[in-house]
């Protein structure tokens, strides 16, 4: 079973709170808009997959949040 904490909006998580799958970790909701968030413990960036999966995820982000620029 995997460990984590994940900020989504409900409509996303529904199926799975009610399925026992996720906690809701807050008793309220926590303010979001536009705001994005990638935590990782210090050393953790400094191993190879986990440095190219930031990259990549930062790539795509900026991709669908600035379509056709080449960040």
């Amino acid at each position: 079973m995997g460990q984590g904490v994940a900020l989504v909006r409900g409509i996303y998580a529904r199926e799975e709170i009610a399925d026992g799958r996720l906690a809701i970790a807050l008793d309220r909701p926590w303010p979001s808009e536009f705001a994005y968030y990638i935590v990782t413990l210090p050393a953790a960036i400094e191993r190879p997959a986990t440095a190219h999966f930031v990259d990549w995820l930062m790539k795509e982000a900026q991709a669908r949040h600035f379509p056709g620029s080449n960040a």
